[in-house]
């Protein structure tokens, strides 16, 4: 139902946790990211506060606070494209000049990058985009910096700026103690120069509260489960003791998922806590496998993973 103008699924929340005996968060694709990229270890017994940063064609953000998501992101994630990186900047109808919108898109970096893009002038860039100027994104001006095009220092250096003022803006304005990157292609070496041009600007203290997230693309779905298999057994979101008696594992998924990513997604679940499946007496599997013969099959495959394997139509 929405209520105030925000999606709210907590009758339908409840209604499942009570069937299940287990958390249930429904919500959008960013804001269970969001939930999922909460490190329940590290924070344990102690409230979370972070910020769930999404690229794309549409810039997204969640906010966690006090290990819950802040309901009026459930609905309105891409409010982070009207945020002001670079005042007085670059207009886009319909948003403020410097927006995020308007100065991070990628049709704003390969408008910017035409100016000195050519096989002389930023030779590594070039070899990284194979010669197709729409290929040019923030991960590869980095490496190409790296590599020695000199000739993009000042850009990579104003795409930087602007960055870490987005970063620093949703750092202060949600006093998060981290900030979670997801799909922007950055990795280990970029993480660093984004850290090291933050620490310039605001100090080491700020550019160590910024990450990257660990749900990618092609795992989105079975990440999803090993992140919940963590808050069961690291601590729950409410910060009470960790759940090491958990008797049931509830998978649910649709008639699309064929039978092969079902196994590939289950196997996945069961290789991230087999450490504890001693405490786990149930599992209920909801979804598209039908016949008893092809689980069984499963099991006899990976018997150590399949106790008391319970099939549910």
């Amino acid at each position: 139902v929405v209520k105030d103008g925000n999606l709210d699924f907590s009758e339908l929340e409840q209604a499942v946790e009570q069937a299940c005996n287990l958390p249930v968060y429904i919500g959008n694709a960013i804001s269970l990211f969001a939930m999922a990229s909460i490190n329940y270890a590290e924070h344990y017994g102690q409230p979370v506060n972070q910020v769930f940063l999404h690229a794309g064609p549409v810039f997204h953000i969640a906010v966690i606070q006090n290990n819950q998501l802040v309901n009026g992101f459930q609905r309105y994630t891409h409010v982070v494209e009207r945020f002001c990186v670079h005042p007085n900047g670059k207009p886009l109808d319909g948003y403020p000049n410097g927006s995020v919108k308007a100065e991070l898109s990628k049709q704003s970096m390969v408008e910017d990058v035409a100016t000195i893009y050519g096989k002389d002038e930023t030779p590594a860039l070039y070899a990284l985009t194979e010669g197709d100027m729409e290929a040019v994104s923030l991960p590869l001006l980095l490496t190409a910096w790296d590599q020695g095009d000199l000739a993009l220092e000042s850009l990579v250096k104003h795409y930087l700026d602007m960055l870490c003022c987005l970063l620093i803006n949703v750092l202060q304005a949600y006093f998060a103690q981290k900030v979670y990157l997801h799909n922007f292609g950055f990795n280990e070496r970029h993480l660093e120069q984004i850290r090291q041009h933050m620490a310039s600007i605001a100090g080491e203290a700020e550019a160590d509260r910024i990450a990257l997230s660990a749900i990618e693309e092609r795992y989105h779905v079975w990440l999803l489960l090993c992140h919940s298999a963590r808050l069961f057994y690291e601590g729950r979101h409410d910060g009470a003791q960790p759940q090491h008696q958990v008797d049931r594992v509830i998978i649910i998924l649709n008639q699309k998922t064929g039978k092969t990513l079902f196994f590939l997604f289950f196997f996945n679940f069961l290789f991230f806590c087999h450490e504890h499946l001693q405490a786990v007496q149930r599992y209920a599997i909801i979804g598209t496998v039908r016949k008893e013969e092809e689980k069984s099959a499963f099991c006899r495959k990976n018997a150590s993973f399949c106790i008391n394997w319970q099939y549910v139509t």
